[in-house]
């Protein structure tokens, strides 16, 4: 009777432990899809705030920053061709223009104040024709600037440095929107679906990827050249 008597206490006990053990393990698994699920909220708040269009797809609200933001006007979208009409992706273009509309703001806990900034701001979004592979998509861009810098005799170490980190900075694939921001003539700001892939310091390999759009004469969407053509010419007045 006694060694019965132990045997069942000792099944109770066991079988306290495995369900403290289970309440323990509930609780813990609990807390971490919580916490993720809070982190996840988060992150998608701050990435909403990175590139952004309007419900007419006439402007584009680029976060420059923690406090400051700008907003570009849609200017023309084009279809890149590739191989006897293939269209490898569409080019937007976006522009800040002088305007009330397209303040500078800068947001702090205290109070919204506007600017008018005199940084020119140029967006380029990339949509491609369905699923595009992020390395492929990066070769394409590298080998195109590498051949522009070698004509205009810019392959410096630097330059080649920022050629080598931007092949790094593109997503495994590339299926939604890509973003190139340019603020001024010294910053490019790469992002993909909201989060920033990389940012390029280099002012000559920012400014020849942008003339690779833009550039009269060479421009490989001579639709975008036209339009950004158009724009420099009406801002001068």
């Amino acid at each position: 009777s006694s060694s019965s008597f132990k045997s069942s206490s000792a099944s109770s006990s066991l079988l306290g432990s495995a369900l403290l053990a289970s309440a323990v393990a509930l609780a813990v698994a609990t807390a971490t899809a919580t916490a993720r699920s809070a982190h996840a909220d988060s992150e998608s708040l701050r990435q909403e705030k990175l590139c952004e269009t309007s419900p007419d797809g006439q402007f584009l609200r680029v976060a420059i920053d923690d406090a400051s933001c700008v907003r570009l006007r849609h200017l023309r979208t084009t279809r890149r061709l590739v191989y006897w009409f293939f269209t490898a992706y569409q080019a937007s273009l976006y522009v800040s223009v002088a305007g009330p509309e397209e303040a500078h703001t800068h947001e702090n806990e205290e109070a919204h104040t506007h600017t008018q900034d005199q940084t020119t701001y140029v967006a380029i979004r990339i949509w491609p024709n369905g699923r595009t592979g992020g390395k492929h998509l990066a070769d394409g861009f590298v080998r195109a600037l590498r051949r522009r810098l070698q004509l205009a005799d810019g392959l410096d170490p630097e330059t080649q440095s920022s050629l080598r980190y931007l092949e790094t900075v593109f997503p495994p694939e590339v299926s939604h929107p890509l973003d190139l921001v340019w603020c001024g003539s010294d910053r490019l700001l790469l992002r993909y679906r909201n989060r920033e892939l990389g940012v390029i310091h280099n002012a000559l390999l920012a400014n020849t990827l942008l003339q690779m759009y833009v550039d009269a004469d060479k421009s490989i969407t001579p639709a975008l050249a036209t339009a950004y053509r158009e724009r420099s010419s009406q801002s001068q007045y």
